[in-house]
């Protein structure tokens, strides 16, 4: 997950850094073609009004998809995966996470993970719980059928 919210601010500083390079030079090549002006236009306080609430807008709509992105884990094909879990409060969590033969109940909070407890044996079986992101296309249809009713 960290992994691809840094892609996505990496992705986003090139587009920052590539737009406004073309904007500045855009509005060099229109002030060479242009006769001088005694201030400030209206048509060129517009231009700079709409050009920051597409930049504003660009930073929300961005913001708002790596939310939406923290829904998704990343699929995984490691001997390590989280069986079940249970949101105590708005930031604090309980896993149960499989390791090889083992299952492990974990705590986690905002900067801290404690092992609660090693299960000898399984207490869920992991093998009929389907791993994240293995049916993908069923998971996003029945998220679209909510999201429209």
């Amino acid at each position: 997950m960290l992994l691809v919210q840094q892609s996505v601010l990496k992705n986003f500083g090139k587009f920052a850094v590539i737009s406004l390079g073309s904007f500045f030079c855009q509005w060099g090549w229109a002030a060479e073609n242009t006769k001088p002006d005694d201030g400030l236009g209206i048509s060129a306080l517009v231009q700079v009004a709409l050009s920051l609430l597409l930049v504003i807008a660009a930073i929300a709509g961005l913001a708002w998809l790596v939310k939406k992105m923290q829904h998704f884990q990343p699929m995984s094909q490691s001997s390590m995966r989280v069986v079940a879990s249970l949101a105590l409060g708005p930031r604090d969590r309980v896993l149960l996470v499989q390791v090889g033969e083992q299952q492990v109940l974990l705590g986690a909070s905002p900067g801290r993970i404690n092992m609660l407890h090693v299960f000898s044996e399984p207490v869920i079986d992991a093998s009929s719980i389907p791993a994240a992101g293995a049916d993908f296309s069923s998971t996003l249809a029945k998220l679209l059928k909510q999201k429209s009713s």
